[in-house]
């Protein structure tokens, strides 16, 4: 389903902030000066299961959204608020401690003591802060300061993830119970995401962890114990946000869909969501991506048919992976955009058809696995293919030829 390009979430209430981000604008005009208003504009009404609503009550619906008051939440979120919680962090907190943090205070070992000294007393791993939202868990000796930032990005993520798997949500189990991953109880229902202070003690998981090939990344996702690791020394904090929140997309679909991807489709969602902007209360998707722009731009172009089949080890070491890699990119930014919508039937084909007719994780090696993929592309867009190849490259150039935004 085309979302539009950007894509905003403020941090509070980030659902209904989701569907805000694509509802259509007012078309009507405030009433001239001096002349009395002639009441509201009649909402338009759509058909939603038998009776007439107006668009924002069925998106909301569709979401599986519930009023609260005048905004529409997620059940979860009309619970927190029932009870009189806030957000923090991307999590849930009383009122009460709100205050404490407000103060520039934090919790540790039941008692509030300035944040310089609580980050001291959680600065090695078996000491380390915990963090749980909604939808994600996350485990940091870097700072408390990380970790509520990272918390607070992927929660606003949460819908836009959503919506991109097609409505598919990680299953919750609604137990109260935890699941140890490395060493780390982890409550079932959450996402969970490791971030360490330093690259050496990340490069010491990897070494530990059978992954020393992951040494050289700045996070990788463990399908084996599904979590993500990470880490925050020296990566710069820009770079930190972006890179988790597009290495969640391989989370979620594993979650979700019980499923790894073609590798085109992969590259292609996790770029997508790694061009964001973040300035500590909105962050923003479906950014121009300057550097795979500039590769597309200045290699040769990949056809559509190999784009769908080729692996990335075969073309690592070549100018062509990042070519590929910024037409992945382009291909998801043109189904998530305006431009994308003659395609949207072909796109939501492909969504439920990538999930239930094959499953890409028992095939043994990439090539396999997007070739199962690419055939799958093409039935789901049949004699479209060529005017979809001929539409993504229009659309890698429309971008490069827009304004810049106004500040």
């Amino acid at each position: 389903m085309p979302l539009g390009s950007p894509v905003v979430f403020p941090v509070a209430l980030a659902v209904a902030a989701a569907l805000a981000a694509v509802a259509p604008a007012p078309q009507n005009p405030p009433p001239a000066a001096g002349k009395p208003a002639e009441g509201k504009p009649t909402a338009e009404l759509v058909k939603y299961k038998g009776r007439m609503v107006t668009v924002e009550e069925r998106d909301a619906l569709e979401n599986g959204l519930v009023k609260y008051k005048d905004r529409w939440v997620t059940p979860e979120e009309k619970k927190a608020l029932e009870k009189g919680l806030v957000l923090y962090g991307g999590r849930w907190v009383t009122a009460k401690d709100k205050e404490q943090y407000d103060k520039g205070l934090l919790p540790v070992k039941g008692k509030w003591i300035p944040r310089a000294e609580a980050n001291a007393a959680k600065a090695k791993w078996e000491d380390a802060w915990e963090l749980a939202g909604p939808h994600f868990f996350v485990r940091t000796n870097a700072n408390e300061e990380v970790g509520s930032e990272l918390l607070t990005i992927l929660e606003a993520s949460y819908p836009l993830l959503k919506r991109f798997y097609a409505g598919a949500e990680p299953p919750k189990t609604g137990s109260k119970k935890n699941k140890t991953l490395h060493d780390v109880d982890v409550p079932e229902e959450l996402l969970p995401l490791f971030v360490f202070r330093e690259k050496a003690e990340y490069e010491a998981h990897c070494a530990a962890h059978n992954a020393p090939e992951q040494v050289t990344s700045p996070g990788y996702f463990d399908s084996a114990t599904e979590v993500y690791v990470t880490y925050d020394g020296g990566q710069g904090r820009q770079q930190l946000l972006s890179t988790t929140v597009g290495a969640m997309t391989e989370m979620y679909c594993w979650y979700a869909w019980d499923d790894r991807m073609p590798e085109w489709f992969a590259e292609g969602a996790k770029r997508y969501f790694e061009s964001l902007s973040w300035d500590g209360t909105t962050v923003k998707f479906g950014k121009e991506y300057s550097s795979l722009m500039d590769a597309v731009r200045n290699g040769e172009k990949v056809p559509m048919k190999r784009m769908l089949r080729v692996t990335i080890a075969s073309i690592a070491d070549q100018p062509e992976r990042w070519v590929w890699a910024g037409q992945c990119w382009g291909l998801i930014h043109l189904f998530m955009s305006d431009a994308g919508k003659p395609f949207a039937k072909g796109w939501s084909t492909l969504c439920t058809n990538y999930r239930a007719k094959v499953n890409f994780t028992d095939m043994k090696g990439a090539a396999n696995t997007n070739e199962a993929g690419a055939k799958i592309f093409e039935e789901a867009f049949g004699k479209e293919i060529d005017a979809l190849e001929k539409a993504l490259h229009e659309h890698l150039a429309s971008m490069g030829l827009k304004p810049a935004a106004p500040k």
